[in-house]
């Protein structure tokens, strides 16, 4: 086997990654919606702020660990839920599951993904109660909401995220019809959709993409309706004004997740650093958790979420890029560099846990 340079930093892991993928799953991977603006949007922003050195603070040591959804891991970093992992090797899914298991993040799981919720919670199952929050969307009808809900509690899932920023699907030029998709799309099926649903759907012949796939235009009272059927913690996940985090908190959220969905939905939206300085105080208010997605590829740029009001920061592919780089070894690889510039960027502006972390550090 041909033996893996390690990297410096997660844009080179990309780099190798991406040049190691099938040309249409990159594509896929990496594109965003309409001109793939809002994807460098989201880079460009978190570049545009800068951290404030701090020195002589006496800093010889730094503990990155946190409380997530009421549960200790030991670092505010987390996994995404993504699909395509398992495009990239039939194991992806399962090499992300236990990486996260073995680091004590939060691990997300996506509907969408090509392996079952029964195969990630067993991959899991040795790690002393992993912290897993599977996505998924409240389905046309109550019956199959709960055919999901119950195999995630069985799997051993405490929390669920709900995508909100999908009621249609984003404009994408690597959609649909063209030469370029992937091939994958017809080999791999949709193990943890709803039984009916995917009947439906083999019904109508419609031809289209397997996220093109019609749930249901969710409302703030299904939020509190997912919340009371599955006795689980629920995750608002797409939000993006004040005013939906407070819609969603009222309904019973216990976590707004600020995100844009990488940038697939809409090309002319706001970078998400952007619209969590907005939400932060909202949020911070309510006392709910509050995390964020997009654009995040160095422990600085962690930190300046975190700064910003933040408790966590999930990434999503950089994991696919870690597993075309090196599966499994490359996604521990991955989680190792973000944790050692997480840690130095701390002690360079003065901070020793998480808890001293504010706007104090952001040059203003």
């Amino acid at each position: 086997m041909e033996e893996t340079q390690s990297c410096f930093c997660l844009e080179e892991m990309e780099k190798i990654g991406r040049e190691k993928m099938d040309k249409s799953v990159a594509k896929y991977i990496y594109g965003g919606a309409d001109q793939h603006q809002a994807v460098s949007r989201n880079r460009e922003a978190i570049k545009e702020i800068l951290l404030a050195p701090k020195v002589c603070a006496g800093i010889s040591k730094r503990d990155l660990s946190t409380t997530i959804l009421g549960q200790k891991v030991d670092m505010p970093i987390g996994f995404s839920p993504t699909m395509c992992r398992a495009w990239i090797t039939d194991e992806g899914e399962i090499y992300a599951a236990i990486a996260a298991g073995e680091a004590n993040i939060p691990f997300g799981f996506s509907s969408f993904t090509e392996t079952s919720i029964e195969d990630v919670g067993e991959s899991m199952a040795d790690f002393e109660n992993p912290l897993k929050i599977m996505q998924m969307s409240i389905y046309p009808e109550k019956e199959m909401t709960m055919e999901i809900i119950k195999r995630i509690k069985k799997a051993g899932f405490q929390a669920i995220a709900v995508t909100v920023d999908h009621p249609v699907h984003g404009r994408r030029d690597f959609d649909g019809g063209d030469d370029e998709e992937p091939e994958i799309w017809q080999e791999t099926g949709l193990p943890n959709f709803p039984k009916k649903l995917l009947y439906l759907h083999e019904k109508e012949k419609n031809n289209k993409d397997p996220d093109e796939i019609e749930t249901t235009h969710e409302t703030w009272q299904q939020i509190t309706d997912l919340k009371e059927w599955s006795g689980l913690k629920v995750v608002v996940k797409g939000i993006a004004r004040p005013e939906d985090a407070e819609a969603a908190i009222k309904a019973g959220a216990d976590a707004i997740w600020v995100s844009n969905h990488g940038g697939r939905q809409l090309g002319d939206g706001p970078a998400t650093i952007d619209c969590l300085r907005k939400i932060a105080p909202v949020v911070k208010k309510a006392g709910v958790d509050l995390y964020i997605d997009g654009g995040f590829r160095t422990g600085s740029d962690v930190l300046k979420a975190l700064a910003l009001g933040a408790n966590a920061v999930f990434i999503g592919r950089p994991v696919l890029s870690a597993i075309a780089y090196n599966g499994y070894e490359g996604v521990k690889e991955m989680l190792g560099i973000l944790r050692k510039e997480l840690d130095i960027s701390m002690a360079l502006c003065g901070c020793s846990k998480l808890s001293d972390i504010d706007q104090s550090i952001l040059w203003e």
